[in-house]
């Protein structure tokens, strides 16, 4: 009886930490999309996922109330425990009052079980065991918890639409790959406007749509051993696809080119104009008005013949971004 009782006692103390946590995370979350200015329906999401985590803790309490402390004359704890609360139940099944006529409470699932609380009401006479005592407990925190979880999920997200546009801010930086130029470093720094053509196409896992962008690229260093040249570009074409996932994670990938000028020759002792083709592996990871991407990406820098020799330079950049997709009203 005494490793019983402290095994209640344990269990309730873990119910009751794990619900004023689930409770502050979900209310931090309601204060989050306050101050973030998200659209009312990602506020009203979030405060659903509030009051289930609080009225699930409110029952916690109210049955340890009931159980442990209110006076009782002839019948055992349990039992007079489980007619307050099997009472309380049925009376708020048969005669709901004005508040709850305006305002359900909990979904009745059937005349012994209840969402709000998530313990299962003894029948009568039958004792509730000890793993149906833990099982209740667990299912009280679980359900606001997997409320909790679904919200972000089911928000909208600031994604690709055709006809609509991308404006982004990105740099990217690495190093040359191939023989003498495998040395030299690269950094840039860019702008880019973007516009969706198209409406999801394609079959399965390749479904996506399809964007063309500009990018203005302000500054262009490139380190090599003779020195660091430094110059400006623009890539008039990148053609993206975006893969159509419905999540808050978009894969793409892209290819493009264009041209750079540089103060110095690059590479030393060939020309200042070269041009440049790339493709890139890369993801977006949404929020609600704006995104971050982070990409692979392979770009070859040469001269096209303008200069003898051309041997080029071969790189493989991280490049990171900061932008938004604008959204049909």
């Amino acid at each position: 009886m005494a490793v019983l009782v402290v095994r209640r006692d344990a269990d309730r103390i873990a119910t009751r930490i794990g619900g004023i946590v689930i409770t502050a995370i979900v209310v931090e979350s309601v204060l989050r999309a306050l101050n973030d200015d998200e659209s009312c329906a990602d506020v009203l999401q979030r405060l659903s996922a509030a009051r289930g985590a609080v009225n699930s803790l409110m029952a916690e309490l109210m049955e340890d109330r009931i159980r442990n402390h209110m006076p009782r004359n002839s019948k055992s704890s349990e039992e007079a425990a489980d007619d307050v609360i099997g009472d309380r139940a049925d009376l708020s099944e048969i005669t709901p009052s004005k508040n709850q006529a305006l305002n359900p409470g909990p979904i009745r699932l059937s005349a012994h079980f209840s969402i709000s609380s998530g313990h299962p009401i003894p029948l009568p006479g039958i004792e509730s065991s000890e793993g149906e005592f833990s099982l209740g407990r667990t299912f009280s925190i679980l359900v606001p918890l997997a409320l909790f979880l679904y919200v972000p999920i089911a928000r909208p997200q600031a994604g690709p639409v055709e006809d609509e546009h991308e404006v982004q801010i990105w740099t990217g930086g690495g190093h040359g790959t191939n023989g003498s130029q495998s040395s030299d470093g690269v950094w840039n720094l860019g702008l880019r406007y973007g516009l969706i053509l198209t409406k999801p196409h394609g079959p399965g896992f390749l479904r996506g749509r399809l964007e063309y962008a500009i990018d203005v690229v302000p500054t262009f260093v490139v380190i090599q051993k003779q020195n660091t040249a430094y110059g400006v570009g623009v890539n008039p074409f990148a053609f993206k696809w975006a893969f159509d996932t419905h999540g808050r994670v978009v894969p793409y990938f892209e290819i493009g080119g264009g041209t750079l000028f540089t103060n110095s020759q690059v590479p030393a002792g060939t020309s200042r104009i070269n041009f440049t083709t790339s493709g890139a592996l890369g993801l977006h990871f949404l929020r609600s008005k704006h995104n971050l991407s982070t990409e692979i990406r392979y770009m070859h820098i040469s001269n096209a013949g303008l200069a003898t020799p051309n041997p080029g330079i071969n790189t493989v950049q991280l490049r990171l971004g900061f932008g938004r997709f604008s959204q049909k009203e």
